[in-house]
C-alpha cells in the first residue's frame, strides 16, 4: 500500500500566504512579503533567523571566533542581552549546549556576562550582553 501524499509547499505558496508555515528557528508565522530563506532539508525560516540557525549547528570545538558573528546577530535582536535559557530557546540547542556557548564566548572581544534584565524574558539575571569595543 503507498503512502498518502503530503501536499508540498514551495516559495511561492509561503510568499503568496497561500500555505501559513512558521519559521523553524524562531517558531513565528511566515507571513507574506518577508525575506525569507531555505535551510537544510527544505526548511521554511525568515533571513534575520539565519544567524540563528548557523549558531545553533556550531559543534562544541568551534573557536570564538566563528561563532562571535552569529551570536551578535542573535543578541541584537534582543536589545544586545540574553539569559542562557532564552538564548538557548532562541537558537534552537539544550541549556547546557547554551551553557558552553557562553563560556567559549566570554575570552572573546565585545562579550561579557553582566547581572542585567534579559532581553526577551525580561528576568532580571546573569545575561550574555554584547559591549561596545574600547576605541
Amino acid at each position: 500500500m503507498r503512502p498518502a501524499r503530503v501536499r508540498t509547499t514551495t516559495l511561492a505558496d509561503v510568499q503568496s500566504g497561500a500555505r501559513n508555515e512558521a519559521c523553524t528557528v524562531c517558531r513565528r508565522e511566515l507571513r507574506p512579503g518577508e525575506p525569507l530563506a531555505w535551510g537544510l532539508a527544505h526548511e521554511r525560516l525568515h533571513e534575520r533567523c539565519l544567524e540563528g540557525l548557523r549558531a545553533s549547528r556550531l559543534r562544541p570545538k568551534e573557536r570564538p571566533q566563528r561563532v562571535a558573528p552569529a551570536m551578535r546577530g542573535v543578541l541584537a535582536r534582543h536589545e544586545g542581552r540574553l539569559c542562557t535559557a532564552c538564548l538557548a530557546m532562541e537558537i534552537n540547542v539544550s541549556l547546557q549546549q547554551a551553557r558552553d556557548v557562553v563560556a567559549r564566548l566570554i575570552p572573546s572581544e565585545g562579550f561579557a556576562v553582566l547581572p542585567v534584565s534579559c532581553g526577551r524574558c525580561g528576568r532580571q539575571t546573569d545575561a550574555l550582553c554584547t559591549i561596545p569595543h574600547a576605541a
